[in-house]
């Protein structure tokens, strides 16, 4: 269940830290997700309704905030554009320091969305059909990708469903992370505000991985040996032994850690790690 719209500002220390605004239409689980990343990682939040949105309550939550984001799916978004009347972007919205829109799926709504906010009237939404494309990282954004800017990563079938075709000649249009058939991640504007597109129609839960692997339900009791058997799986060490011989897995962590793996295979970096293996083991 979703926590009560304010209860990401526990964290908020005053009026100058910067909070998210997540917007949301009907209870999802990807609207948990993203609580969860931003609970992760202590971004203060506050989450709206469609009807909260469009009928002037937003004024009341920014007020005294220096500066504030948006969160939204993109079938959200155009549904607030829709209800508020609004040619572009409601007032509030234009004070936003950036807006972070997800979920595009290949439907009229979505794709009518994306040629609004890219100003590219034939911008589509391309299915990618599982298949494994070559996937290549912007080196020319190195504030944004670090140490992974200009890697070219093949990715596993399923691991990208869409991608999002955009021709517009705009400067402020960014391709972050792309594939042949368009961009998985891009960065552009509307007016002053950047719009960060991400075309993964779910957020990823992040709790799923860290939370076996670390072993958090017996208190992290068997995170080194849970760490230490991905890497032994991997190649990487011999054994999951700990320097405390008694130290292993909590009961149910191997099974846990075997279905996390073969639920997420597109999150894991085995490909990458067994082209390398023999060349960091020389």
């Amino acid at each position: 269940m979703l926590p009560e719209p304010t209860a990401g500002l526990a964290e908020a220390t005053d009026a100058k830290s910067p909070v998210a605004l997540l917007l949301r239409g009907s209870a999802s689980a990807d609207d948990e997700r993203l609580v969860a990343v931003l609970d992760f990682f202590g971004i203060p939040w506050v989450a709206l309704t469609i009807s909260q949105a469009t009928a002037g309550d937003v004024g009341s939550v920014i007020a005294g905030l220096s500066t504030f984001s948006v969160l939204t799916s993109a079938s959200t978004l155009a549904e607030i554009l829709r209800s508020g009347g609004a040619a572009v972007l409601p007032d509030w919205m234009t004070g936003s320091s950036a807006i972070f829109v997800y979920g595009f799926r290949s439907t009229d709504v979505c794709r009518n969305l994306l040629r609004i906010i890219t100003a590219d009237p034939e911008a589509d939404i391309r299915n990618l059909n599982a298949r494994s494309p070559l996937l290549s990282i912007s080196s020319d954004l190195p504030e944004i990708c670090g140490p992974m800017s200009g890697l070219q990563v093949p990715l596993l079938p399923g691991a990208a469903h869409a991608a999002l075709a955009v021709k517009s000649t705009s400067p402020d249009l960014k391709s972050i992370v792309a594939v042949s058939e368009g961009h998985l991640f891009a960065r552009t504007a509307v007016g002053k505000v950047p719009f960060f597109l991400d075309a993964s129609d779910s957020i990823v839960d992040i709790h799923r991985q860290a939370a076996v692997y670390f072993d958090v339900k017996n208190c992290f009791a068997g995170c080194i040996a849970g760490l230490n058997e991905i890497l032994r799986r991997q190649g990487l060490l011999a054994g999951r032994w700990c320097i405390d011989p008694a130290e292993d897995l909590s009961p149910g962590q191997l099974e846990e850690i075997d279905r996390i793996l073969a639920s997420y295979p597109q999150l894991t970096d085995d490909d990458f790690v067994r082209a390398n293996l023999d060349r960091w083991l020389r």
